[in-house]
């Protein structure tokens, strides 16, 4: 099954030197398009800053950005931060107001990196699962047996009683669908349908 890591909501983190904001902003997306329109939003709301520095990682696709700092000293220290904490499908951005003092090169590279730690380190990080949805019809007389054999082991999303049972549910492979197929003696028809994400944690 595939999972990854990633944030579901955003968070902001600020941090002050040499008179110098930095205005962090950690948040999900889905694809470059969603980059764009947060960062696009974050440059209306911070018109006077001087830099919007950033980073994303989707799960074909991961760019960064010093936004004319110098060269390697914003975008990759928090590309990296991104990476040594495998998320995947955020967005990192960084927005300074300069403050009149110059860092330095190796100064700056290191305070981006912190900003990107530092929110990271705030974040509720989860992980999502993909998993099939499977739907299994039976009769009546097998619902005890169904349920017993279900219980904390597979997350049940819709239960249907007509003229048969009929229960959509999701379950990390399909060897426990193997399982209950044999439980129930093959008396119960199992359809796979689609997949679906699933937050652990």
């Amino acid at each position: 099954n595939k999972s990854m890591l990633t944030v579901l909501q955003e968070t902001t983190f600020f941090y002050e030197i040499n008179k110098s904001k930095f205005y962090t902003f950690l948040f999900p997306i889905e694809n470059e398009e969603d980059f764009k329109i947060r960062l696009k939003a974050l440059k209306k709301e911070h018109n006077k800053a001087r830099h919007h520095c950033y980073a994303y990682i989707l799960q074909d696709k991961q760019k960064s950005n010093d936004d004319n700092e110098p060269a390697g000293s914003a975008g990759l220290p928090i590309l990296e931060n991104l990476k040594n904490k495998q998320l995947q499908n955020v967005g990192l951005v960084v927005v300074r107001y300069f403050g009149g003092i110059k860092l330095g090169r190796s100064n700056l590279a290191r305070t981006y990196g912190f900003c990107a730690q530092e929110i990271i380190k705030a974040a509720p990080i989860k992980e999502v699962v993909e998993q099939a949805i499977y739907e299994v019809v039976f009769g009546y007389d097998l619902v005890n047996v169904v349920d017993r054999f279900l219980e904390k082991r597979a997350l049940i999303l819709d239960k249907n009683f007509e003229e048969e049972v009929c229960y959509k549910l999701t379950c990390p492979d399909e060897t426990l669908i193997n399982e209950l197929i044999d439980t129930c003696l093959g008396q119960i028809q199992v359809k796979k349908l689609e997949n679906t994400e699933l937050v652990i944690g």
